[in-house]
């Protein structure tokens, strides 16, 4: 599914109900990596489409206690720091990078076709031969495509010694294997970094944002493997949109039997539009007055919002008779970031350096989601404008905000370049829990050598 929700493993599952995703930390700020899934609409997206994949500079996985421990009881999964690409000194020197794919299904699951299930039917249950269709239909053929998909990132990039600059735009298109289904995306990213002061302060600013748009498929791939081979696509005298469906004795909708899966696809329509933007100012200085003491602030947000909407038209056969539905779903995410800490980074005494940082980080977080679900029987006419003359309409608003403090230490020493030790030691204030519980210490060691 183009778009569809990554998972990532480090070290393995620790939690039976709670998310095992690692932490996500760009460019110094640590995001919001629960994906959008509304109840009763299609599955999450990736919490990390917004970023266009040129801009990524490194990757980086903390997966070791001592590594993680600094990020605190967020660590638990593990943590993914992902830098961006930065200017640098020289003459603007403009990027183009695109490209064009083409994707099938590897492999499809091998059922009978329309003539070994007649056999079949006619050797175990002679008796239901008349409900056999004459059709030849490759179910599976009819609900995957060829998937073409494009990507094009324009890049503009360059700097003197005391400014760099880079700036990008990206554009991907890419349809799924699965009719129906498709993603487009655009994205920005900007990045500024200053010297002065002497070169004792330097300031970087990074910008991203992204637009998504998805088009959803139904669940239709059980449907295929599963409808029988010897029925049409389309039946005339169907009143269920035209579409071929299995019906009882008493001509009604066989509730029990596989729904069409060619209709689910195209009778079912469901969108989603996902705006994400995150960005922080960073100042790094550089005490002269006491050698190897430098101090940091970062100030950083991640925005998020948008909205899904899942129209079932009154004609199709997988609800009550003649029932239809709309359902209108959107949210908005809001993380707040604040953080702060010393380092000092110095040889102390002979073949002995220290690296020690101290800090203190605020981060605040605020979702909101509301939503509409209005279902109206026999008729299609009703609209997002004008809900009242549905025959239900639901609305819900949920609003979480919720605080995460910490202070922090750690200290690595270094000997010789041959023994290393590093000590790290975290508290997390988070109003998640009640004031009784609300701190939580944790520590880490770890020798090498």
């Amino acid at each position: 599914e183009p778009g569809g929700q990554s998972t990532i493993r480090i070290r393995g599952g620790t939690s039976l109900n709670a998310s095992n995703e690692p932490l996500y930390v760009i460019d110094g700020v640590p995001i919001d990596n629960s994906a959008f899934n509304p109840g009763g609409l299609s599955s999450g997206r990736n919490p990390l489409n917004f970023i266009n994949p040129n801009d990524i500079e490194s990757f980086t996985i903390l997966k070791d206690a001592s590594a993680a421990a600094i990020y605190g009881s967020r660590a638990a999964n593990g943590v993914i720091i992902i830098t961006t690409k930065k200017g640098k000194s020289g003459a603007p020197v403009v990027t183009y990078d695109g490209w064009v794919s083409s994707g099938s299904i590897a492999d499809r699951i091998d059922v009978f076709n329309a003539d070994q299930f007649r056999e079949i039917i006619a050797a175990k249950a002679p008796k239901h031969l008349g409900r056999l269709g004459t059709s030849y239909t490759d179910w599976q053929d009819e609900i995957y495509q060829n998937a073409v998909g494009q990507n094009h990132s324009l890049t503009i990039a360059g700097g003197t010694d005391k400014f760099g600059y880079r700036a990008s735009v990206g554009y991907q298109d890419q349809e799924g294997i699965i009719r129906t289904s498709e993603t487009k995306r655009t994205t920005f990213s900007m990045s500024l970094n200053q010297k002065v002061l002497d070169d004792d302060l330097d300031i970087t600013v990074n910008l991203k944002g992204s637009r998504t748009n998805d088009r959803f498929s139904p669940g239709v791939v059980g449907a295929a493997m599963e409808m029988d081979p010897t029925q049409p696509i389309l039946d005339p005298t169907s009143p269920w949109g035209g579409y071929f469906v299995w019906k009882n004795e008493a001509g009604e909708y066989e509730r029990q039997a596989t729904i069409n899966p060619v209709s689910s696809l195209n009778m079912i329509e469901e969108y989603g539009t996902s705006n994400r933007s995150i960005g922080n100012i960073q100042l790094d200085y550089k005490n002269r007055p006491i050698p190897g003491l430098s101090a940091n602030v970062n100030l950083g947000y991640d925005v998020a919002n948008g909205d899904r909407e899942r129209f079932q038209p009154s004609k199709y056969f997988a609800v009550a008779a003649d029932s239809g539905e709309i359902k209108i779903e959107n949210y908005t995410r809001l993380s707040q970031l604040l953080e702060t800490y010393l380092n000092y980074k110095r040889e102390i005494i002979e073949h002995l350096e220290i690296d020690a940082v101290a800090g203190y980080s605020w981060q605040n977080f605020k979702s909101k989601y509301p939503s509409l679900r209005a279902t109206r029987l026999t008729d299609d006419s009703y609209g997002v404008n004008n809900p009242s003359i549905a025959n239900k309409v639901e609305v819900f608003n949920s609003v979480l905000e919720n605080r995460l403090i910490s202070f922090f230490g750690r200290i690595n020493l270094n000997f010789m370049d041959r023994y290393l030790l590093t000590a790290s030691l975290r508290g997390d204030g988070s109003t998640r829990f009640s004031p009784e519980t609300r701190w939580g210490t944790f520590t880490s060691a770890a020798f090498a050598w």
